[in-house]
């Protein structure tokens, strides 16, 4: 377990220009950081009940115990040298993307809207993620992210002055690459589905809710962590979906 704080800093522009009454262009990016973290990491060693299928030496014979094997890691046993899987401090430079996205505005007619947008997001700064630990030293967590361009659209129409109905979709593709797909982050290309609903129910409360389906794209990927050095290879398969359910209200003073 890790624990850490960190302090960076970003900025974000945006700016809508409206063509006329019925079209308005938009666009926002937000700049880069990069985040150092401090804090400290602990161990404690998980019993698997796993035994050596072979013997590895004379003192360790088929059949011993592989928590007994490592368990010097986690204390301190007669003879051997100090333990590596202390708590300890830790410390990580973990870069955060920038983002550029542009988009659109329509009034197709009087209550009915279309948007959509396209963004950027600079993924490829997510290449290494140096991690240093007090007693264990530094290790190198190899992404080789890419950069991932997104497409949203969306439609919202006024049924009556108080109620909207909404209705979008959006895509992107993969920024993890196939030797980096790990259980840390084992995204993929997505595709998602949203219908919601917005109902004014006085001045100064509006109620929305929506509905949200994932889908993302089965990826292949390993449990070991990826080296130029140790180029390991795929494992298995990642699967993943989701149903997401959201309510909000808002209040205006």
């Amino acid at each position: 377990r890790m624990h850490g704080t960190g302090t960076a800093y970003a900025a974000h522009f945006g700016i809508i220009f409206r063509l006329n009454d019925a079209l308005s262009l938009g666009a926002r990016y937000m700049t880069g950081t990069t985040v150092d973290g401090t804090g400290y990491a602990g161990f404690t060693q998980v019993a698997t009940g796993l035994r050596l299928l072979g013997p590895l030496s004379a003192s360790l014979p088929t059949g011993t115990p592989i928590d007994a094997i490592v368990a010097c890691s986690f204390s301190q046993c007669t003879g051997q040298p100090a333990p590596t899987l202390v708590t300890q401090t830790v410390a990580a430079t973990i870069p955060m993307p920038s983002q550029l996205v542009v988009g659109f505005n329509l009034r197709v007619r009087t209550g009915l809207h279309v948007m959509a947008d396209v963004q950027l997001t600079n993924w490829s700064a997510f290449e290494q993620l140096p991690l240093t630990l007090g007693v264990v030293g530094t290790q190198t967590l190899y992404e080789d992210y890419v950069n991932t361009v997104g497409f949203r659209a969306a439609l919202e129409y006024a049924v009556t002055p108080k109620l909207n109905v909404r209705g979008g979709f959006l895509m992107h593709g993969a920024a993890a690459p196939d030797h980096t797909v790990t259980p840390l982050l084992p995204e993929a290309a997505r595709k998602e589905v949203v219908i919601g609903a917005g109902y004014q129910l006085n001045d100064g409360i509006r109620i929305d809710a929506a509905y949200q389906i994932i889908k993302q794209s089965d990826r292949a990927g390993r449990v070991a962590d990826w080296t130029p050095t140790n180029p390991v290879p795929n494992t298995g398969t990642y699967k993943f979906s989701a149903n997401l359910l959201g309510v909000g209200v808002a209040f205006a003073f």
